[in-house]
């Protein structure tokens, strides 16, 4: 496909369409909705032609299920793009961040193997099902916790629940399981909050050079003082000789904490704005609780917190459908459309609590699945499973329609959720 014709002069922004027809994707207004245009693209152009800002100067943008789900399986797909500017001989671009940018850039989502399965099999022995099924009473109590504290507050008019809830859960439960001491658990909360400010560029830098420098001295301290955290794990690892250097240590934690962080603020916030715009849906829930596993999973196939994987590149030609992409192009892969393709789900625009979401792409499929799935999902069932008991009144301030989405290509969630908690219920005693 690399005989594609580039447009003269200036590149549009990038995701606009090489062939100049049909929708454009990343618009400003494209992110406030994009399903309608992932409709149109499965429909008419699943395998498209867009442009991107670096080398080749183009990129195709995958759209249906059955594509996206191959391709994050297809190990002809790589997602070292350092790898692939060398591989073009490019020389690769100063990164903005400098230092602590390419160390972050050594986290194990961006790497092939062997780099990739040495570090996930360091990762996996810690997050085990059992440890994670093991913190759900922490993770309830939390929570509990902080809707006490909203009803605090009840009568006092509209809070938002991204700043006042939903961004002080994930990120105590991804610092505790770490191994962060609770002074410096804000100091990881610089991602999500620069990804709701399009102007948040040099905040996000400062920001991650601060917490990379206090990660590199809790190597020390976890020496000294071992714990029973995934960052003494880590340290263990390291001091085996599993992890290269501290710098490779740093950038998993950092990806644990951060990533993790940012996806279960937004699933929360998905979540909660999902079940309020479908009042029959929210009926069905409150009515029926042990219906909340199946509702986060519906929560994750409808707004999955992730809408494309990062950025991959074919090391040999891939053909997806009828379609062939040539060695050293750039492929983006939507889960976000994949997971509205009505050849996987019927009336995939629906949001149905009892559908069959199996096999969903919200966290992955292959050797990149998300090993942290497992916590933003018992996050999930801890939050949809109480916050409408709590708050049986609880409504959008201003309506559904006037939520805004952060305007991002990776990460699907709302900038705010403004809502009116109504007359809190009194809390019941839990077993």
């Amino acid at each position: 496909m690399s005989e594609t014709p580039q447009a003269a002069g200036p590149p549009p922004f990038p995701g606009q369409p090489i062939s100049g027809t049909g929708p454009g994707v990343w618009d400003p207004d494209f992110f406030q909705n994009p399903f309608p245009v992932y409709s149109w693209l499965r429909d008419n152009d699943p395998v498209r032609g867009i442009t991107w800002p670096g080398p080749p100067g183009r990129a195709w943008m995958v759209t249906r299920y059955e594509d996206v789900h191959k391709g994050q399986a297809d190990s002809r797909l790589r997602h070292d793009l350092t790898a692939f500017l060398a591989e073009l001989g490019i020389p690769e671009p100063p990164a903005i961040g400098g230092d602590v940018a390419r160390l972050l850039g050594r986290n194990l989502t961006l790497l092939d193997a062997p780099d990739h399965p040495r570090l996930r099999s360091v990762m996996s022995r810690f997050f085990t099902k059992k440890r994670i099924e093991g913190i759900r009473p922490r993770v309830e109590t939390l929570t509990d916790g902080l809707l006490d504290t909203l009803a605090e507050r009840a009568g006092d008019g509209p809070v938002d629940l991204i700043k006042d809830f939903a961004w002080k859960l994930p990120l105590t439960v991804v610092c505790e399981l770490l191994g962060v001491p609770e002074e410096d658990h804000e100091l990881f909360g610089y991602g999500t909050d620069a990804s709701r400010d399009q102007g948040a560029t040099g905040a996000y830098a400062e920001g991650a050079v601060i917490a990379v420098e206090r990660l590199r001295a809790l190597i020390g301290e976890k020496r000294a003082r071992p714990g029973d955290d995934a960052f003494t794990a880590f340290v263990r690892a390291l001091d085996a000789g599993e992890f290269l250097d501290e710098d490779e240590v740093i950038a998993q934690a950092m990806l644990f904490v951060v990533a993790g962080h940012e996806t279960t603020v937004d699933l929360l916030g998905n979540g909660v704005h999902a079940l309020l715009s479908a009042p029959d849906q929210l009926k069905q829930l409150t009515a029926d609780p042990s219906l909340v596993t199946n509702a986060v999973e519906e929560v994750l196939r409808y707004y999955p917190p992730t809408d494309i994987v990062t950025p991959q590149y074919t090391a040999e030609p891939v053909t997806f459908g009828d379609v062939t992409v040539d060695r050293h192009e750039i492929v983006i892969l939507s889960r976000a459309s994949a997971n509205r393709d009505p050849a996987r789900y019927p009336d995939p625009d629906r949001f149905d609590i009892t559908r069959n979401t199996a096999g969903h792409l919200a966290f992955g499929h292959g050797a990149h699945y998300c090993v942290g799935g497992m916590v933003a999902r018992t996050e999930g069932r801890a939050v949809l499973g109480r916050i409408f008991d709590r708050f049986p009144d609880l409504r959008h301030a201003e309506g559904p329609e006037s939520v805004r989405w952060k305007s991002n290509p990776v990460a699907r969630g709302l900038v705010a959720l403004p809502v009116e908690l109504g007359e809190p219920r009194r809390p019941e005693p839990r077993p």
